[in-house]
């Protein structure tokens, strides 16, 4: 008896080894291919603003597809997570959807295809309500255009793509890839709005811009949206900044990274960027700071800034305060006006309420997600605020359902994750998320829950 227990310990430890082996070897596979994908996704980016042709998105699409279709599930977010800042560039003439769209269908037809190689197991609760939502949703089919259906189609998918993602075998290392992505996915978006720059007046940086209206949007095709990635790369890269292992030469570049990323984000104009900032950069201050054992690193890293920040204001004062006296003034320019301080967004809510209580149909069950703007009638069309969007699209019992699937995934990204406790600097871009989508468009944008899905995988992620 005691020989057959320690022949299977011997056997079993001989089985996780050889699999670590083949973790190792397919991690260390997909982490080569790293830089292969930013050099080739960025020059064919880049190159279809400067070119102005359609072959590089077909090309774009084309190698994008052969990655996620060669590789395990789990690290397809990568390569979707790169598309997102880009969204605004990254379509096919004649196709109705982005490439972010159509590949997220191919994703799905890979993994149903391999599901028993895969191995995925879906937590049964988490199946059941992520099917509720999407039937819920089809209910207000009879609302919708042919377009509409289209849309609901592309958005249904999605549901079904996160679903499989966050049940696959998902570890830190990859998600710490993920962040990668997504950062240069964001400098790709900034060059994008560089070369459109070049293009258009001639320079590539307008430093002494007199007027609020040409504002810096990157690839995004909206600054609004432009400047919240850059905020989530922001507070993601300080993480990796204060993570063990840093080379210098790694930090030096990350140094790089986030101060060029704090100047695109000013040149965009953005009132939420300022706001969202400043509120989420004085709570990681004041935590940090005040912490007695905890938080060393990210001491040394606020000093190391401020110094940084310092000599940089040093060398460019009358062009970085010169965007930052711009966006100001988009605060005090229509302090007189609510209506053109909030750029419409407080008629779009008085009519959006009054839709809602007029309306007691559609106050329980909502007039559906796709182009509900179009079913309000409230001015700009889309509330721009994320509670407001629920209430509209989804009713009261809709938006209590959506919460709980919001949860559930929290839930179930939470039991696949090694470390259970949520991090406060993990939190960060999750935080800068939630203040921003009061201000913008979620539910019916598929960036929406790709980013939902990294930033929850973020809490949970080890400071070490």
């Amino acid at each position: 008896m005691l020989s057959w227990k320690i022949n299977f310990i011997k056997e079993n430890y001989i089985l996780t080894k050889s699999q670590d082996t083949m973790d190792n070897k397919l991690w260390n596979r997909v982490r080569s291919k790293f830089i292969v994908d930013i050099i080739i996704i960025g020059f064919l980016i880049l190159s279809s603003q400067i070119i102005v042709s359609s072959i590089s998105m077909y090309l774009l699409f084309f190698y994008i597809l052969y990655r996620i279709m060669t590789i395990p599930i789990q690290f397809s977010l990568h390569y979707f997570l790169i598309l997102v800042p880009n969204i605004g560039v990254t379509f096919i003439p004649g196709l109705p959807a982005p490439i972010l769209n159509i590949l997220i269908l191919f994703a799905i037809f890979r993994i149903v295809l391999l599901k028993n190689k895969f191995k995925i197991k879906i937590n049964k609760i988490l199946l059941l309500i992520s099917m509720m939502v999407i039937i819920y949703e089809w209910g207000h089919a009879f609302l919708y255009n042919s377009y509409n259906i289209l849309t609901l189609m592309g958005w249904t998918l999605t549901q079904i793509y996160i679903l499989f993602i966050i049940s696959s075998n998902n570890d830190e290392s990859n998600h710490l890839l993920s962040i990668k992505y997504f950062v240069s996915g964001v400098m790709i978006s900034s060059i994008v709005g560089l070369i459109t720059n070049i293009l258009e007046t001639g320079q590539i940086i307008d430093l002494n811009q007199s007027n609020v209206i040409d504002r810096f949007s990157g690839g995004a095709g909206d600054p609004n949206y432009y400047s919240l990635y850059i905020l989530i790369s922001l507070f993601c890269l300080i993480m990796l900044l204060n993570r063990k292992g840093v080379t210098l030469l790694n930090k030096a570049l990350y140094y790089l990274i986030v101060f060029m990323l704090l100047m695109f984000g000013f040149m965009s104009l953005s009132r939420m960027y300022i706001i969202v900032l400043v509120f989420v950069s004085v709570i990681y201050f004041f935590r940090v700071i005040f912490s007695l054992k905890k938080y060393r690193k990210h001491k040394r890293f606020i000093v190391i800034f401020a110094i940084l920040s310092v000599l940089f204001l040093m060398v460019f004062p009358k062009n970085i305060m010169n965007f930052i006296d711009l966006t100001i003034s988009r605060f005090t320019m229509y302090e007189s006006d609510l209506t053109l301080l909030t750029s419409g967004r407080n008629e779009i809510a008085e009519s959006s309420l009054e839709f809602i209580f007029s309306n007691y149909e559609f106050f329980y069950f909502g007039v559906g997600i796709q182009d509900y703007g179009s079913r309000i009638g409230a001015g700009m069309g889309y509330a721009h605020n994320f509670i407001l969007e629920l209430l509209l699209a989804l009713g009261i019992i809709g938006t209590i359902l959506f919460l709980i699937y919001l949860f559930s995934i929290l839930i179930e990204v939470k039991s696949q994750s090694k470390n259970k406790k949520v991090s406060f600097i993990g939190a960060l871009p999750l935080l800068c998320m939630a203040i921003s989508y009061m201000s913008i468009n979620a539910i019916e944008v598929e960036s929406f829950y790709l980013l939902l899905i990294f930033a929850f995988k973020h809490l949970f992620i080890s400071l070490d």
